[in-house]
């Protein structure tokens, strides 16, 4: 038989009884208060939620708040294209965002609260992973009748059509600069070409450069001496214009007015260019300085706009009377109503010009 433990051994001693703190409101109460293992849970469970809950998934200085801040600002691009290849890309998010939180909305809406099936009281084994159906199908095996790999060409057919989506935008990107490396190498040897038209182009605009800095040299000396009189140029505008600007070689004019520009031969007296300054982000944008830029090879004229946007226009030369968009970007992308005068003149500033 086992051996009775004795009595006094359970019992504490004399002296020891000054050495037993008696127990105080607050433990009895903290372990009469003692909560069941299912509550122990939900609070671990409700405590990770709301850890992560306040987790910045999407903070102001996360990468991808800084990628669809750039998005955004791309929206109001002065280049047209940009700016709707921009709008395609968020309209696009932004429909499946919409989308995914209206579902998850109507599922909450539609389904009616249910009872906790899987409830664990105290005294009970805790709920299995898998119900046995589900553990039945998963060890259920294979049929040899189905293949493990398909190589017929229809099944991978199928794959790659579920697979496949149809792009949003399309650049020509790709074969711009597989044509532009292509032809690096050759383009120095069809400049020192002596017998490519091109080549006959420069040297011919070198040579009427120089005479025309020889010519406006003399000219610059005979105005101290005589007066000039000879009038070159007479014509109207629609709108009062602002802004002038010489080409320093070619016999044109540019001539920018309100929210437009033109450009005139003011040899024969003929428009031959006449643009619209449009922006996307207000409906009129004012043209506040233009340009001449390269001017002593093939010229552009750079437009610059109280909204802080500067485009690049190169002159069509021919029937068409609109000029062509070479680039545009925003130099300052906020400015306050009354720095909107001075927009143009600090970015002629901003570029050296």
């Amino acid at each position: 038989m086992r051996r009775a433990g004795s009595k006094d051994r359970d019992l504490p001693r004399l002296n020891d009884y000054d050495s037993i703190k008696k127990p105080t409101n607050d433990t009895e109460k903290h372990l009469g208060r003692v909560p069941s293992s299912p509550y122990l849970n939900h609070m671990g469970n409700s405590t990770m939620s709301q850890s992560l809950g306040t987790l910045p998934g999407l903070g102001y200085g996360s990468v991808y708040m800084k990628l669809w801040n750039s998005l955004c600002s791309l929206e109001t691009d002065p280049h047209p294209e940009v700016a709707q290849m921009c709008c395609t890309v968020t309209g696009y998010i932004r429909a499946i965002a919409k989308e995914q939180r209206d579902f998850v909305d109507n599922r909450s809406v539609s389904l009616p609260p249910s009872p906790k099936q899987n409830a664990c009281f105290p005294g009970e084994s805790p709920p299995t992973l898998h119900p046995p159906g589900d553990l039945q199908k998963l060890t259920r095996p294979t049929s040899r009748s189905r293949r493990m790999h398909r190589n017929t060409l229809n099944e991978n057919n199928d794959d790659k059509l579920q697979f496949c989506r149809k792009p949003l935008v399309h650049t020509k990107f790709v074969e711009w600069s597989s044509k532009r490396f292509a032809q690096s190498n050759k383009k120095d040897k069809v400049t020192k070409d002596p017998e490519s038209s091109h080549f006959y182009e420069r040297d011919w605009r070198h040579t009427r450069n120089n005479d025309i800095r020889i010519e406006a040299t003399e000219e610059q000396r005979r105005a101290l001496s005589c007066r000039v009189e000879s009038q070159v140029f007479h014509t109207r505008t629609a709108v009062a214009p602002s802004l002038l600007q010489l080409h320093p070689f070619d016999k044109q004019i540019a001539v920018a007015g309100n929210d437009s520009f033109a450009i005139w031969d003011w040899s024969t007296g003929a428009k031959t260019t006449i643009c619209q300054n449009k922006s996307s982000k207000s409906v009129s944008c004012k043209v506040t300085a233009i340009e001449w830029i390269n001017g002593h090879d093939i010229a552009m004229l750079m437009v610059a706009s109280d909204d802080g946007s500067v485009k690049l226009w190169r002159p069509n030369v021919g029937m068409s009377r609109e000029p062509s968009l070479i680039s545009a970007w925003q130099a300052f992308s906020e400015l306050k109503p009354t720095e909107k005068k001075s927009a143009g003149e600090r970015c002629c500033q901003f570029l050296g010009i």
